[in-house]
């Protein structure tokens, strides 16, 4: 084989010249580096988690099924809570059988974040169910809606599943969470889209024209706040959070996005994200290194990207507008 290639690199360099085929090898040699460089870091800890008890909400599919998959593996108890129990009873399945764990290793509880009520029952029904939480990533969203959408409780579709659900959840199951318990929020990137933050006058877009990159991007921010109040209030209860932008990734998330593509380009396009875009395997891995890391047990508040400490946007490190957000998401969710 190695001389087969060198025969080729001779005739190339013939016909070529050797600067044009330097300058071609440079090129090939220069794309397989940037998209190894796109498919992120893989955290290779393996820490044990015999005795845990992990909740992952929207863990039916794409990074949520990766990472329950994951814990699974390492010995906890692992909670898929999901609002669609059909698809959640598929994925457990196929977790169980990925991580060749006994079926009561993986269980199922319904939770629909854009509902309070389906919110608080939940939360109910966890405490009945285990004696503590070790683990708590939510991980569950939407996003691009091409429309605002309000849901059961008056709020827009996308704020309340992003942020308010996960406040009131999170808040609820705090009780619960045992010492050395960890929160982790699913945030990203998109965090530094809107121009002017959170826009409290009007989380409804009543008055505003919707756009939904302003929407999916102050929920983002919403997680790197929430994240940092959350850490600072029981920090002395050794509870730790984090927020994460786990990468570019092919999942679910685009689905409404992608049907408004023409038919004949979704194959075109869907090839083209497999070549730049992480797979859900990929994109879990900094949310696993958040959760179970011993390095990272005394660190809270944080953002995270590629399994280390990064620096978010301005807005996303003031303690003064994380504390704001708590207070307008307590009065909106209620009782907490």
């Amino acid at each position: 084989m190695l001389y087969i290639a060198g025969g080729c690199c001779a005739l190339l360099s013939l016909y070529c010249g050797f600067p044009r085929l330097c300058l071609f090898l440079t090129l090939v040699t220069g794309i397989r580096w940037l998209l190894t460089w796109l498919k992120g870091v893989s955290y290779t800890g393996t820490v044990r988690l015999e005795g845990k008890v992990a909740v992952v909400t929207g863990a039916n599919a794409g990074i949520g099924r990766a990472i329950a998959t994951d814990l699974a593996r390492r010995g906890a108890k692992v909670i898929l809570a999901c609002r669609d129990q059909a698809r959640a009873e598929a994925a457990r399945v196929v977790i169980i059988r990925e991580a060749g764990v006994a079926p009561e290793m993986v269980t199922f509880m319904k939770l629909d974040l854009a509902s309070f009520k389906s919110v608080r029952s939940f939360a109910s029904e966890l405490t009945k169910t285990v004696p503590k939480l070790d683990i708590l990533v939510n991980n569950a969203g939407v996003a691009f809606l091409s429309s605002a959408v309000m849901t059961e409780d008056g709020q827009e579709m996308v704020f309340q599943v992003n942020h308010l659900g996960n406040f009131l959840l999170t808040n609820l199951l705090a009780g619960l969470l045992a010492p050395g318990g960890r929160v982790v929020m699913v945030s990203s990137l998109a965090h530094d889209w809107p121009r002017r933050g959170i826009q409290y006058e009007d989380l409804t877009w009543q008055r505003t024209p919707f756009s939904m990159v302003e929407a999916y991007g102050q929920s983002k921010l919403a997680n790197i706040l929430f994240a940092k109040e959350f850490g600072r209030r029981f920090a002395d209860q050794g509870i730790t959070t984090y927020s994460v932008h786990p990468g570019a990734v092919i999942t679910e998330l685009g689905r409404d996005f992608k049907q408004k593509l023409p038919g004949f380009l979704v194959p075109v396009t869907d090839y083209l994200a497999s070549l730049v875009l992480k797979t859900p395997e990929e994109g879990a891995q900094t949310i696993i290194y958040c959760s179970v890391e011993p390095s990272v047990a005394r660190e809270t508040g944080l953002y995270y990207a590629e399994c280390a400490e990064k620096i978010p946007s301005p807005l996303a490190l003031s303690q003064g507008e994380a504390a704001w957000l708590w207070r307008v998401s307590e009065e909106i969710v209620g009782d907490i």
